[in-house]
């Protein structure tokens, strides 16, 4: 397994600012509408991309240092955990 290094003080915000995005936009804003029920809820691979670049360019301006792929990728993750945690808790369309 290849080791990596995740710069703490960026996951430290990013624990605190994501969770204010999907406030922010709401549960919907991350699904994917052409899912049709009885099928799970799928999230929208597009915004949760965009989610992650906004938040890495935020991040990079508060700690004066760029966000590397590592760091996006634990920035999707979390998010995509945090999404997953909603969604299986019975959080409703509008995010709440």
């Amino acid at each position: 397994m290849d080791g990596f290094v995740v710069d703490l003080d960026h996951w430290r915000r990013a624990r605190r600012l994501l969770p204010i995005l999907v406030e922010r936009h709401g549960l919907a804003f991350f699904l994917d509408e052409n899912t049709d029920f009885p099928a799970p809820p799928q999230l929208h691979e597009g915004r949760l991309l965009r989610c992650v670049d906004v938040a890495a360019s935020w991040l990079e301006k508060r700690s004066g240092r760029a966000v590397d792929d590592v760091g996006r990728d634990s920035l999707l993750g979390l998010l995509r955990q945090l999404l997953m945690q909603r969604l299986r808790a019975g959080a409703t369309a509008n995010g709440r």
